[in-house]
């Protein structure tokens, strides 16, 4: 069975694909072959892995989706000195793949979708939600702040109300 791991960066990626690969999974990039138990990875933050991504799907990956509330990923990304709009096209992105199974990571449903993707893939995916520092090494700057706790620019509110797949991540869809 392969996945294809999508995401914008700083959602939960590399946590995703710790509990993943710990059941076998094999990490691959969105462009290359599935070799069985492949888990294709890949940020969708362009045109270019958004259809590499579609590609995979019609051929048969599962898709997952990790997520983190956007006024906590915008911290992250400026904190980090990231230019938000793209954080801001990925996230518009990922709402392409409505198909996709979901994790958001700091939402208080969390275990509801884990337990989705438990079933789908057929292995006891758990975990103790402890944040994971990024392949990039920079740290667990804002693992712990909450949506509540920032204040995000308004491109950023008018993102989190203007599809529903933003309105998913806030409840649980049943």
């Amino acid at each position: 069975m392969n996945i294809c791991l999508i995401s914008v960066p700083r959602t939960g990626t590399t946590f995703t694909e710790q509990l993943l690969k710990a059941h076998g999974w094999k990490e691959a990039a969105l462009n290359q072959k599935s070799t069985g138990n492949t888990l294709h990875m890949g940020h969708i933050t362009k045109e270019s892995q958004v259809n590499m991504a579609k590609r995979l799907i019609v051929k048969g990956c599962i898709p997952i989706i990790p997520l983190r509330h956007p006024f906590v990923v915008e911290q992250s990304w400026l904190a980090r000195g990231k230019d938000v709009s793209v954080m801001i096209q990925g996230f518009r992105n990922l709402s392409l793949f409505p198909q996709a199974l979901y994790l958001p990571i700091d939402s208080m449903f969390r275990e509801w979708y884990l337990a989705r993707i438990r079933r789908t893939l057929g292995v006891p995916l758990d975990t103790e939600w402890e944040p994971v520092p990024s392949k990039g090494g920079d740290g667990l700057k804002t693992a712990h702040l909450r949506p509540e706790d920032t204040n995000p620019s308004e491109e950023v509110r008018y993102l989190l109300n203007e599809s529903p797949f933003h309105k998913m991540y806030m409840r649980r869809v049943a």
